[in-house]
């Protein structure tokens, strides 16, 4: 029999590759890419955070319109020279990257190995196309330098914790995650809906401690607290139901806004001076009035929609490997949601789709040839995976964003992972209900 470390040494073996692999990769795209991307906006909130001066500019060409906590994670790289700053941030998203990727993998690799349908081929399949169908998601973030993979993978982190019955760490992780970019707070009504108040109490307490980590720092010179400075200039400038609006941060026509707010508002409104950047792709002209409550209408479908996925006790009866893979699913559609509720969502923020399409993948090579499943990701494939700019050209790569091609990727993985969930729960009362009849109940 092998010792636990011979084991343990071929995993050592991949992860040294992987990391010189990524560090080559960092200098080589410091090297050859000379835009900073969102490291630009980070690095000026940081050096301003340490002078004392206010970081939240909306007179700023990309201002930062982050929670306060996150300037703090930039801020050990604010002391180092702009390329090295640069080299280690994209270094630091491979290895996010590769953390992300390990941790799906430990949520689906008991379906795929305790299935019958087994074998290393099949495997293969199922990582090749969790690969072309996330290739494109994943690769953003680290293409434009933002800071959405260190979210992911706390998230991931709470997805994890959720599925094991760690209440209080999938509550912290969660308000961590929040605190670094308020959308993740959706996790909040999720666990009160389940009556998981532990999780949800953890939440609130690590948001909180975490938003005001900052003012102990260093204090805001206009507002008692950061948080106030980022909602008075931020936050307050975004209507439940239209598209943002605020300087230096968001407009209203940006076809690279694929939340709902920002589809439903191109679809919408007619463009009468059409240019470079903004033209018209209405399909049903409506007053801003109309918009809004058409808007917040489709926010509270999609809310109502999560809220039957989560729905309590839906998995209770299920197998503990069968429980913890449907968690995947329940986290996967909560990541959806967060991606069609927030007011903003560009390319980059979609990397979180990596965790509902693996589910969705999974599920159909190791459980069912679902053909709701088969033609969702068939969907995903053509407008995800083909729809990429390197794939059609930046014109028509465009024009598909404008009408919203991500919005409707990330709708139609929200529902795949809402009927998988439904499917295996109902599966499970079954043969709940089997065994009971054969033992004589």
């Amino acid at each position: 029999m092998p010792s636990p470390s011979g084991e343990s040494r071929p995993g050592s073996r991949r992860l040294v590759i992987y990391l010189l692999v990524s560090l080559g990769l960092s200098v080589v795209m410091t090297c050859v890419r000379d835009k900073p991307g969102m490291t630009a906006v980070y690095r000026t909130a940081a050096e301003r955070f340490l002078r004392g001066e206010q970081f939240y500019c909306p007179q700023d060409e990309m201002a930062f319109t982050y929670p306060p906590f996150f300037v703090l994670a930039y801020l050990p790289l604010a002391y180092l020279p702009e390329d090295l700053a640069r080299l280690t941030w994209y270094f630091a998203n491979f290895c996010l990257l590769g953390a992300i990727v390990g941790l799906t993998l430990r949520m689906v690799r008991p379906i795929m190995h305790g299935s019958d349908r087994g074998g290393r081929r099949r495997a293969m399949v199922a990582y090749g196309l969790i690969g072309v169908l996330s290739a494109r998601f994943v690769i953003s973030p680290i293409e434009y330098q933002s800071h959405d993979l260190i979210v992911y993978l706390v998230l991931m982190l709470a997805i994890v914790a959720s599925s094991a019955g760690a209440g209080g760490a999938a509550g912290g992780w969660a308000g961590m995650a929040a605190a670094c970019k308020a959308t993740p707070l959706l996790f909040l009504p999720v666990f009160l809906w389940q009556g998981r108040f532990h999780a949800a109490i953890v939440l609130a307490l690590a948001l909180v401690l975490a938003t005001l980590l900052p003012d102990l720092l260093s204090p805001d010179p206009d507002e008692p607290l950061w948080v106030l400075s980022w909602h008075a200039k931020f936050v307050s400038r975004v209507d439940a139901g239209s598209a943002p609006h605020a300087q230096g941060a968001w407009e209203s026509w940006n076809a690279m806004n694929q939340s709902l707010s920002g589809t439903l508002y191109r679809l919408c409104t007619p463009v009468e001076e059409p240019s470079r950047v903004r033209w018209d792709t209405c399909l049903c002209p409506l007053n801003a009035r109309q918009i809004e409550i058409l808007g917040i209408g489709l926010k509270l479908a999609v809310l109502g929609l999560l809220l039957a996925i989560t729905w309590p006790g839906r998995l209770r009866r299920m197998h503990p490997s069968e429980r913890a893979f449907c968690t995947l699913g329940q986290g996967g559609a909560i990541l959806c949601a967060m991606l069609l509720l927030s007011p903003m969502t560009s390319k980059q923020h979609f990397c979180v789709l990596l965790a509902p399409l693996s589910f969705c993948v999974v599920d159909f090579l190791y459980r069912r040839r679902d053909p709701i499943v088969g033609s969702t990701l068939g969907a995903l494939f053509v407008l995800g995976a083909l729809a990429g700019k390197d794939v059609v050209g930046p014109a028509i790569h465009r024009q598909l964003a404008a009408y919203g091609s991500l919005t409707c990727c990330t709708l139609l993985c929200l529902l795949a992972c809402g009927h998988i969930v439904v499917c295996r729960a109902r599966a499970s009362r079954r043969g709940t209900l089997a065994c009971a009849l054969r033992g004589g109940y």
